[in-house]
């Protein structure tokens, strides 16, 4: 009754205190719903549906389905995309308005944009993906990181029809920018791509469709936004465009670039400097995994599945539970000593919960023993049949001697008939009982360390059993599942810098015949890296599934911004000095670098009003990421270029 009680009321009741502030009823639904969600979905809402109908006016009563859960979830994150998805477009609209200062310019660039969302939705649709709380927040990214296209061709083709007839500066646009952004889409594809090598299917699912959504906004802008220009200005001679004036933010801009990369060595020092120090930092993140930093804040839905969680044995809550799977012959009266033997061993564990002076476990051998052993007229388990049949077969708890695999077999299918729910709970039969689960209770407090040492221990635990048993469940496997995705993290920022580096060294090599310029441009990039994971620690942000993948992304979505300042500090150090050729850069790029880390910050920064947590870190962090790795393009990367550009112009001059 003990058992029966703790499981289905709240954690405060005990013998002494027989109150409790909730009960739960577990329903067992048909094994082929899983495979139906709709159906599933349906039979949920009408249990629901008589559970509100029954219930009395006294009770608060509650349907907690997974379907129902999912669909509730969703229901709400697609209300408040509904509200981000417009907010972002208004945004994008007044930046480009303060930006292009014309409204034909902010339409077209808009109505891009619009294509490639249209584009990444029919991909997904035609490739069955599943549209989730995660993969519905890529038109809020695509809005920031799309329009930035629009932005650099509007802004190119502006400057190139000052002194251009309309054919060839749309050639010229599409020529030079276009390498750029086609650089710059190349090292976010391979951001966002970056996601496949995790083990979790929605992540990696996330990052395809943000690849494709990206590869769709670099086609329609480059596409639409020069045709667009071309056909409104056919009509108009050379300068007759109104040339805007200078804005004083690209002034100023320019003029501390220049006075940085005068004393380059010290500013490249104070970065170098200032990454050490969030270095640091960054060696301090925790990696964790908490399935309630996972739901949505401020539903009825997330109170009540959290009640539910920390009252009662739910995954998740504060009921731990590990399991170790055995697998063989448990009909074996040798499987069964071993068996024993790692309870037996579990008994000295830090942080297994102790039943007396044992583990507290369920196993096959529990459960045999519940049924067998009389422990007072309260015990509701206890059958005289099954404890005679027991008793000539057992003792203290292990097979006797000569007991055959019959004579265990006999116990098995006594359990199975007549108590089936707790011995499938510990015993799989499948024509033979071919393996088992031992429950252990335990208690980590959710700690990566303690749980490290528990999973250590009943490692060593085990050993009877040899590589018959696997430790499993709950904490344990939830670091399993980090460790993987830190790993594959890791591997994809290795994978996404020597796959960026490849590239841009390649192509900078093809235009301007240097590989230095590709390893250059990502050094400001690494540095961020190290500045994000930094302020992450800092800022209280942990890695979890969400936010291990910023390493990559910042590589990926700030190496553009350096594209950019490389790509056309290059075109201007062929006639001028290293100065001027600062200056120059900044000066035609500073407001289109300006315009895009804006409306690609207000992207990503909308994401912190999302209603998923994970979401709204994730946001937040990016958003942070390409603020770092604007202001290093901006004014770190003039000073690395002017360093090597005056090496080389003296190694020219040294050897004519």
């Amino acid at each position: 009754i003990k058992t029966m009680l703790s499981a289905s009321l709240t954690k405060e009741f005990n013998e002494s205190n027989l109150k409790a502030k909730g009960s739960i009823i577990r329903v067992s639904m048909n094994y082929s719903l899983r495979k139906n969600e709709e159906r599933a979905l349906q039979m949920e809402r009408e249990i629901d549906t008589l559970v509100k109908g029954y219930a009395p006016s006294s009770v608060e009563a509650y349907v907690m389905g997974e379907q129902i859960i999912s669909d509730e979830i969703m229901k709400a994150n697609n209300e408040s995309m509904g509200l981000l998805l417009p907010l972002a477009f208004a945004m994008v609209i007044i930046i480009l308005a303060l930006i292009y200062r014309d409204v034909f310019d902010v339409i077209i660039s808009l109505l891009a944009l619009a294509f490639a969302i249209i584009w990444m939705y029919g991909f997904g649709a035609v490739m069955g993906y599943s549209f989730n709380p995660m993969t519905t927040a890529i038109p809020v990214l695509l809005v920031g990181l799309g329009i930035d296209y629009g932005i650099h061709l509007t802004m190119r083709y502006r400057e190139e029809r000052q002194r251009e007839d309309n054919r060839k500066a749309v050639e010229k646009t599409v020529k030079y920018i276009g390498m750029s952004l086609l650089l710059a889409t190349i090292t976010t594809v391979i951001a966002f791509l970056s996601n496949l090598s995790s083990p979790i299917d929605l992540l990696a699912e996330f990052g395809i469709l943000a690849a494709v959504g990206i590869c769709a906004s670099f086609v329609t802008m480059v596409l639409f936004v020069p045709a667009c220009q071309y056909l409104r200005n056919r009509k108009k001679d050379v300068g007759e465009i109104v040339r805007r004036k200078e804005r004083a933010l690209t002034r100023v801009m320019a003029k501390v670039a220049v006075a940085l990369e005068r004393h380059g060595k010290v500013v490249i020092t104070a970065a170098v400097v200032s990454s050490i120090v969030m270095g640091y930092y960054a060696t301090q993140l925790s990696t964790t995994f908490d399935i309630e930093e996972f739901l949505p804040e401020n539903l009825d839905i997330t109170e009540n599945l959290k009640f539910m969680m920390n009252e009662f044995a739910i995954a998740g809550g504060t009921a731990e539970e590990v399991y170790v799977l055995v697998k063989g012959n448990m009909a074996s009266p040798d499987t069964l000593f071993k068996m024993s033997q790692c309870v037996d061993n579990m008994g000295d564990d830090e942080y297994v919960v102790k039943a007396g002076d044992a583990a507290d476990v369920t196993s096959i051998l529990s459960v045999m023993a519940d049924y067998a052993e009389y422990s007072g007229f309260n015990d509701m388990k206890y059958n005289a049949t099954f404890s005679a049949l027991y008793h000539e077969y057992f003792e203290n708890g292990v097979p006797r001697e000569n007991i055959t695999e019959e004579n265990i077999t006999a116990l098995y299918d006594w359990l199975y008939t007549y108590a089936p729910n707790d011995a499938k709970m510990v015993l799989h039969h499948d024509g033979l009982y071919d393996s088992s689960v031992i429950r252990v209770s335990a208690n980590t407090g959710g700690d990566d360390r303690t749980v490290t040492v528990l999973y250590r221990e009943l490692k060593e635990d085990k050993e009877p059993l040899g590589s018959s048993a696997t430790v499993t469940g709950g904490p344990i496997l939830t670091k399993m599942v980090m460790d993987l995705i830190s790993e594959s993290q890791t591997r994809s920022l290795i994978i996404t810098l020597l796959s960026c580096l490849v590239v841009l060294s390649i192509i900078f090599y093809i235009k301007d015949r240097s590989y230095v310029l590709g390893a250059l441009t990502l050094i400001p990039v690494a540095l961020c890296v190290v500045w994000i994971l930094g302020s992450m620690y800092l800022l209280g942000i942990p890695l979890n599934v969400m936010t291990l993948s910023i390493a990559s992304l910042t590589v990926g979505l700030g190496v553009t911004y350096g594209i950019h300042i490389t790509h056309r500090f290059a075109e201007e150090i062929v006639d001028k000095d290293v100065d001027e050729a600062c200056r120059v850069t900044i000066l035609h790029t500073g407001s289109a670098l300006f315009g895009a880390a804006a409306t690609t910050i207000a992207g990503f920064g909308l994401l912190v009003f999302a209603l998923m947590p994970p979401l709204q870190q994730f946001g937040g962090i990016t958003a942070l990421a390409i603020l770092y790795s604007f202001i290093a393009a901006t004014f770190i990367l003039p000073s690395v270029l002017g360093i090597w550009a005056k090496r080389k112009k003296k190694a020219i001059e040294k050897h004519g």
